[in-house]
């Protein structure tokens, strides 16, 4: 980019633009368009090149285009870096540097981490720096350098955080990569390496525990250990074998002892702390059945002949339940005792574990290897006896019924006037009997009789007998009606012959409902 030297007539002076001057009579310069829209462009490209987006009433564009691009991800060192959240405001001494208005400063440990950045002190609020207050200037991978500090000096830190970030909004993530880390100079025999590889800290330890080693003994538990055995072998030796010579005139003398001893000793079994240790195969080993264990073996089939021994197992509605599981276990846990009485039958004992007390059940179990045959029977519970909701309902098929829960419901009265009432499990039925007294004319007579037993629901009818040893009057009719769940009606027509008895008549009936 140039000026317009080649643009004809636009009145250049020495090749660069000229102000108007009538005293001399100069004539001002001219500024073509197509010239003042490259050099806008040219300026326009830069910023864009830096990620900024152009803004016409912002003067400083150009200036923060060319230091971005200029620095590419390293920003001008900052003074200090805090070590602890701060107010942003006022000048402060920060990590023992006092500040000057004009300061960088590497703030990075905000409550709020969205404030964290680089900002610049002033006796007022703070600002962020130039370089740093936009988003566009703020990417992930930035570095920064720490000038001075206690604590942060000759430090880098870079911006951690994973995507580019929004700022004041995206809280910003800064870690060191370069600095003190707190180690004084020297050698460590053992030290602790950061994620970055950076040595964090160093211990130079003397003993065996400080090193982390477990499978050694220290000087002080050797020394306990053979001056416990030293006093063990002299304290514990009759006074005839209490020094050297004794003990050698007891071995016989023999300079090969020890020799001798390790012949004779190789013919004995090596020592051992378990069965397979001895080569004993005829005894039961702890925990090989769930005897003497916490936790038993898994019965792999209920179907098979066993051994003996306490077992656990899944109910035949689990998912990954025990073949040949008791019929109607449900998804539990099963506590199995098989008893292997002889080579071609296990007997079982289950338990059901269960989170209410109907689904904790128990079987017993029987399998026959000749048959192939496996048999399984449910035992009974107090758990299992019905209510007497069930039992009125009578609809469960899988709990007992006690006489109690039979007789709770029939009710009866054994009179002249009485009746019988069954339960609801036996249909409700009732049925009432008893005698009225119709007071009758020539032409027959009725009365309304009150029952001994009000119907609950329905009263179906009734039938009557006259009360005489015979009827010389040829025939008298009698009528039955229900009235009501609780009264019936009773009447005697006039005899169909001869002549109709009158006064005190008694007639019997049986009346039915529910």
């Amino acid at each position: 980019m140039d000026y317009p030297k080649s643009v004809p007539n636009v009145g250049l002076v020495d090749g660069q633009f000229a102000d108007e001057n009538p005293a001399t009579g100069q004539v001002g310069s001219l500024i073509p368009s197509a010239w003042g829209n490259a050099v806008t462009q040219e300026l326009l490209n830069v910023i864009k090149a830096a990620g900024f987006v152009p803004a016409e009433g912002q003067t400083n564009q150009l200036l923060k285009a060319i230091q971005g691009l200029v620095s590419q991800g390293i920003k001008n060192s900052v003074r200090v870096a805090t070590t602890g959240a701060i107010a942003l405001s006022g000048v402060q001494t920060i990590d023992a540097i006092v500040l000057v208005a004009g300061d960088r400063v590497l703030v990075k440990n905000q409550a709020s981490g969205a404030q964290n950045g680089i900002y610049v002190v002033a006796a007022g609020a703070w600002v962020r720096a130039l370089d740093a207050d936009e988003s566009v200037e703020v990417k992930p991978g930035m570095l920064v350098g720490v000038d001075a500090g206690t604590v942060n000096g000759g430090s880098v830190w870079r911006l951690s955080n994973a995507t580019p970030p929004t700022l004041g909004t995206t809280a910003l993530t800064f870690e060191q990569v370069f600095g003190k880390t707190g180690v004084v100079a020297g050698s460590y025999k053992s030290v602790t390496v950061g994620a970055d590889g950076r040595v964090t800290g160093g211990t130079n330890p003397t003993t065996l525990a400080g090193f982390g080693i477990t499978d050694a003994f220290t000087k002080a538990e050797s020394n306990a250990a053979m001056q416990a055995a030293i006093a063990a072998l002299v304290g514990s030796s009759p006074d005839a074998l209490n020094t050297i010579n004794e003990l050698a005139a007891a071995l016989g003398n023999d300079p090969n002892f020890l020799t001798t001893m390790l012949n004779l000793l190789a013919g004995k079994a090596d020592k051992a702390t378990t069965l397979d240790g001895y080569g004993i195969i005829d005894a039961l080993k702890i925990g090989a059945v769930g005897l003497a264990a916490k936790t038993a073996p898994l019965l792999p089939d209920f179907k098979a002949v066993n051994p003996g021994g306490l077992y656990q197992a899944y109910g035949a509605t689990y998912v990954a339940a025990t073949p040949n599981a008791p019929a109607g276990s449900q998804g539990n846990v099963l506590g199995v005792i098989a008893v292997t009485p002889r080579t071609d039958a296990t007997y079982y004992f289950v338990f059901e574990n269960a989170g209410n007390s109907l689904n904790r059940r128990f079987w017993v179990g029987q399998y026959n290897s000749s048959t192939d045959a496996l048999f399984w029977s449910g035992l009974m519970t107090t758990d299992k006896i019905a209510t007497q909701e069930q039992v009125n309902a009578g609809a469960d098929d899988t709990t007992i019924v006690t006489p109690k829960k039979l007789r709770w419901g029939v009710s009866y009265l054994l009179a002249a006037n009485g009746y019988l009432a069954l339960p609801s499990w036996l249909g409700g039925l009732i049925i009432q009997w008893g005698t009225a007294v119709i007071t009758t004319s020539s032409a027959g007579g009725s009365t309304t009789v009150s029952l001994p037993y009000s119907y609950p629901n329905n009263h179906f009818g009734a039938v009557g007998n006259y009360k005489k040893n015979s009827i010389i009057n040829d025939v008298f009719p009698v009528n039955t009606y229900p009235a009501s769940l609780s009264t019936m009606t009773i009447s005697l027509d006039a005899a169909t012959g001869g002549s109709t008895p009158t006064g005190a008549q008694e007639a019997f009936y049986i009346s039915v409902g529910n």
